[in-house]
């Protein structure tokens, strides 16, 4: 695990306070039926007071960061939405809505989940994939008068629009397989 340790002033403010880590847990049954899902679970207390400075404690890595040194900004968190995980929400939907529901207002919401606010999804087949297909089946079609999208990636499109109904921030990468 890594622990954050701040510099001179961000510690006078963090020895004021509590520091904790937090963590949630997910878990299923061996059908697949959720036991815990994006469960907040005890917070762990990292630091130690060590002559009024912050300190790792045994176990734990320190990183040491300097807020004069600016190298590049946060834009936020994310995950990889390829058709097999699009598969796995869209049948959950169809299976059990509330159960859905939940799950996607735990991942996306910032204010009720843990406010994942990027997306990567392939374009087309990738490694995930359910199928392998391109979005143009027909030998030669050089038009495209055949194109169309995968019913596998019908179910993405299907995911990040119900993810941006709770999360109208969200940034989405689209990404070729080459």
């Amino acid at each position: 695990m890594i622990v954050l340790q701040a510099t001179a002033i961000a510690q006078l403010f963090l020895l004021a306070k509590a520091v904790d880590v937090k963590s949630w847990l997910t878990q299923s049954d061996l059908s697949g039926n959720a036991i815990h899902l994006l469960e907040p679970q005890a917070s762990i207390n990292a630091f130690e007071k060590n002559n009024n400075q912050l300190e790792a404690k045994d176990g734990w890595s320190s990183i040491i960061i300097d807020q004069n040194s600016r190298f590049q900004e946060m834009e936020g968190f994310g995950a990889g939405l390829p058709q097999a995980s699009a598969s796995v929400l869209y049948n959950l939907k169809k299976r059990n809505n509330k159960l859905y529901q939940e799950t996607m207002q735990k991942l996306f919401s910032k204010d009720n989940g843990v406010g994942i606010n990027i997306l990567r999804f392939p374009i087309g087949s990738c490694d995930f994939s359910i199928h392998n297909t391109t979005y143009d089946e027909t030998w030669w079609d050089w038009n495209l008068e055949h194109f169309a999208i995968d019913s596998d990636s019908e179910m993405i499109v299907s995911v990040l629009q119900d993810v941006q109904k709770i999360n109208s921030d969200l940034l989405i990468i689209g990404t070729l397989r080459l």
